[in-house]
């Protein structure tokens, strides 16, 4: 047994037929593993490892990405619809009429009577957007004028449009202020200019008719502030097309 070095070498020796047959040296107290093949293995131990941690980091951020993605539908759910509803009433307020019909009594309501006064909606049983009692004392009054009907009616089933909404939020709230404003620019269209004053007076005469009718009570004065207030905004007049109807059919 040689040492050197502070390494141990065997040499095993025999005699076969006559000849000293010499083995091979065998490195290691105990022939184990060489010191280089160990740092490998360590080193490969090592590195994945290292992986391993890396796509378990990898593997829970994609998981925490798909938590808040998943929250963020969810939470944009209630406004994505509210939206696609906004819309819908607001095309379904602009879509709103009065027809020739309405204006030529073809399908006027019976006297609602105490029914009336019973909600702040009222009664409507003929369906077309304006309170009967409403719709009853235009023709009353004005029985012999199918213009002044057709622009008194017309106001009317605006102002019905304040206690009507299934949505109540800005979009809507402006809506039906640019139908009141346009169907009270219908008022005018249908006066003569020619004398100022008298066209003022009878304006106002005409709007107050079917305001006094309309809001003909204390709980529909309210729903009527209750339903502009903190929601109308500024926005621009309908100018075009202020009137449903031709008036110069009438």
């Amino acid at each position: 047994m040689e040492t050197k070095e502070g390494s141990v070498t065997e040499t095993n020796e025999r005699s076969v037929g006559g000849h000293e047959e010499v083995t091979a040296p065998v490195s290691g107290a105990a022939g184990g593993t060489p010191s280089g093949d160990a740092s490998e293995e360590e080193h490969a131990e090592l590195l994945a490892s290292g992986w391993a941690r890396v796509r378990k980091i990898g593997l829970r951020t994609v998981q925490i990405c798909m938590v808040v993605f998943a929250l963020l539908v969810i939470i944009r759910i209630p406004v994505v619809l509210e939206r696609e509803e906004t819309e819908k009433v607001v095309a379904q307020i602009h879509a709103t009429k009065l027809t020739m019909d309405d204006v030529m009594g073809v399908n006027l309501p019976p006297d609602p009577g105490s029914e009336a006064d019973m909600t702040v909606a009222g009664v409507d049983v003929n369906k077309n957007g304006i309170r009967d009692d409403v719709e009853l004392a235009i023709f009353r009054e004005y029985a012999t004028s199918s213009k002044t009907r057709a622009v008194l009616l017309q106001y009317a089933l605006a102002l019905q449009m304040e206690f009507t909404q299934s949505l109540v939020n800005t979009e809507t709230v402006i809506a039906v202020a640019q139908e009141e404003g346009r169907a009270n620019a219908c008022i005018g269209e249908s006066l003569s200019r020619d004398d100022m004053k008298e066209f003022v007076r009878m304006s106002f005469e005409l709007q107050e008719f079917v305001e006094g009718k309309q809001l003909n009570s204390t709980e529909r004065k309210q729903a009527q502030k209750d339903f502009y207030n903190d929601h109308l905004k500024s926005y621009s007049a309908i100018r075009d097309n202020r009137c449903d109807l031709d008036l110069e059919s009438l």
